[in-house]
C-alpha cells in the first residue's frame, strides 16, 4: 500500500487536481486518478487523468467526479483485493479507515496479489497448496501421500492388466514398445471426450436457458415468472462456466508450441468482441420488433364451452430470444466438427 495518494478537496477545480497529481511525478507508483475527499478526509469520489486532461482548468471537480466502486481497509486479505481487481477491473484500490482515505493499493501490487491468488488456487487443485520451503518433511509427506497412493494404485492396476498378456509379450517382444503409445492415446482420448462432453452439455444447457426466457412473460408477469427466472439464472451460470472452461481448453490445444498465451488472449478478445457487438445488434433488432407481435394460443372446445390459453407471446425484446436460440442451435450443429477436431 502507498500511504501517499494524490488527493483534492471535493470543491476544488481541475487545476488544483492537476497540481496535486504533478507532486507524484517522481513516485515509484503510477497514479491515474485523483481521489476527492470531504470533511475530515472522508473519501467522496474520484477523477480520472483522462477527465482532468479534457476538462478546462476552472471546472469544478464535483461536477466530473465518479463514485468509487470498491474500497478496502488495512486488514483486508490479499485474496479479497485480488477478487475485487478481477471483478471490477480496477487499477487502483483505495484503503480507508472508517471512511477516511489512508492510502491506495496501486496496480502493480494488485497484479501481484492476483497472481498469488491464482497460484494458490492452482496449487489447491493439484493438492500441494500447503507445500512451501518452510514446511517440514512430515507435513509435506502427509499432504502428498494420498495422491501418491492413488497414483501408485493405478500403476499396479495397469501392471496387473499387462501381466495377463505376459506370455504373448514374451513371444512378440516388439509389442512392449507400443505400451507407452497405448497409454498416451488413452490420455488424449480421455481429454478429448471430456472436453466434448463438457462443451456439449454446457452449450445445450445455454440454449435451453435462452429458450426458457421466452416464457418468463406471457405477455405480462404471471405466477411462474419469479420461479422460472431463478431457475434460468442458476442454469445460465453453470452453462457459462462450462463454456468458458472449454473455450480456454480448445485455445490451449489449438495453439502451437510457445504461443499458448496469445491464443488464450485472442479467445478472450473474441468473446469480448461478441459480447460488445451483441447488444448493438440486439438493440437494432429490438427497435425493428418494437411495433410487432407474435402470439400462439391453445384452444379447447367442448359442448360445455371453450377454453383458451395463451401458450406463447412475443413482443419487442422477446423476439431476441428465439433468434438467439436458432443461431446458437445452428452454430452448435455446424461447429461440432471443428470443435471435435480441435478437442
Amino acid at each position: 500500500m502507498s500511504p501517499a495518494v494524490p488527493v483534492a478537496d471535493f470543491g476544488d477545480t481541475v487545476l488544483d487536481a492537476r497540481n496535486s497529481l504533478r507532486e507524484f511525478s517522481e513516485s515509484p507508483y503510477e497514479f491515474n486518478r485523483v481521489y476527492l475527499v470531504g470533511d475530515h478526509g472522508r473519501l467522496e469520489g474520484q477523477v480520472t487523468v483522462a477527465d482532468l486532461a479534457l476538462q478546462p482548468p476552472e471546472t469544478l471537480l464535483s461536477g466530473i467526479a465518479e463514485p468509487v466502486v470498491a474500497t478496502v481497509n488495512a486488514d483486508t486479505p490479499a485474496s479479497e483485493c485480488a477478487r475485487l481487481r478481477r471483478h471490477y477491473g480496477i487499477v487502483q484500490l483505495p484503503v480507508v479507515s472508517d471512511g477516511v482515505l489512508t492510502g491506495v493499493i496501486p496496480l502493480g501490487l494488485l497484479l501481484s496479489a492476483l497472481e498469488e491468488e491464482d497460484t494458490r488456487q492452482m496449487l489447491n487443485v493439484s493438492g500441494v497448496a500447503g507445500d512451501s520451503r518452510e514446511n517440514t518433511l512430515v507435513s509435506s509427506i502427509s499432504t502428498l501421500l494420498p495422491w501418491l497412493i492413488v497414483n501408485l494404485g493405478t500403476t499396479f492396476l495397469a501392471a496387473a492388466a499387462i501381466s495377463l498378456f505376459e506370455s504373448t509379450l514374451a513371444q512378440v517382444v516388439i509389442m512392449t514398445s507400443f505400451l507407452p503409445v497405448v497409454t498416451g492415446q488413452g490420455g488424449i482420448g480421455g481429454t478429448q471426450t471430456l472436453t466434448m462432453i463438457v462443451l456439449s452439455l454446457s452449450a445445450s444447457l445455454h440454449l435451453l436457458v435462452i429458450f426458457g426466457w421466452m416464457f418468463t412473460t406471457n405477455p405480462d408477469r404471471y405466477f411462474l415468472t419469479l420461479p422460472l427466472l431463478a431457475v434460468l439464472h442458476v442454469f445460465a451460470g453453470i452453462a457459462a462456466a462450462g463454456v468458458q472452461l472449454t473455450i480456454q481448453t480448445l485455445a490451449l490445444k489449438s495453439a502451437p508450441g510457445g504461443s499458448a498465451t496469445p491464443y488464450v488472449g485472442i479467445a478472450g478478445m473474441a468473446t469480448g468482441l461478441g459480447a460488445g457487438i451483441g447488444p448493438v445488434v440486439g438493440g437494432a433488432l429490438a427497435d425493428f420488433f418494437s411495433v410487432r407481435a407474435f402470439r400462439i394460443d391453445l384452444s379447447w372446445s367442448s359442448p360445455s364451452g371453450t377454453l383458451e390459453l395463451p401458450a406463447l407471446t412475443l413482443t419487442g425484446f422477446d423476439f431476441l430470444f428465439p433468434i438467439a436460440f436458432i443461431l446458437g442451435l445452428l452454430s452448435l450443429v455446424k461447429g461440432g466438427g471443428i470443435v471435435y477436431h480441435l478437442a
